[in-house]
């Protein structure tokens, strides 16, 4: 529901022309950028929020989608983009990327921001990486 509110607040700001995330000043862009979580900390569900999280030793920046991310108004969670801090520390990618658009997993009372992300890394690492992290190539930092 809050989603939608959302939406609907920045189509109403915005003069009623849907290009709501058009650019930086369109007004989903500019709502999301002033309710965005203080850079570094972890954000509240429906923030944007950048964050450096240790998953087990190892270092993830996240990027995650607030209330107007992808999909915001279809899938029940957001979106999030893991970085590698540690380029020569074993990863979740090759490429030092890893993008988690639509994970889902069952909708828990009290589950949080932090638990959502660890748990679709953990998922990556035990489905898509055998349970083992991967080096970063040499051709994704350069």
């Amino acid at each position: 529901m809050a989603r939608q509110e959302a939406h609907a607040l920045a189509f109403h700001l915005n003069g009623g022309d849907p290009g709501i995330l058009a650019g930086p000043d369109a007004a989903g862009c500019v709502l999301d950028a002033a309710t965005a979580a203080p850079q570094g900390h972890i954000p509240y569900w429906g923030q944007a929020g950048n964050f450096v999280l240790d998953h087990h030793g190892m270092k993830v920046r996240i990027d995650l989608d607030g209330v107007f991310g992808i999909g915001a108004t279809a899938l029940p969670f957001p979106g999030f983009a893991a970085h590698v801090v540690d380029r020569d520390a074993p990863f979740l990618s090759d490429t030092g990327f890893r993008s988690f658009l639509g994970f889902h997993m069952p909708l828990t009372p009290g589950l949080s921001v932090e638990t959502y992300v660890r748990t679709a890394i953990a998922h990556q690492i035990k489905t898509d990486l055998k349970g083992r992290l991967v080096r970063v190539a040499r051709r994704a930092v350069e």
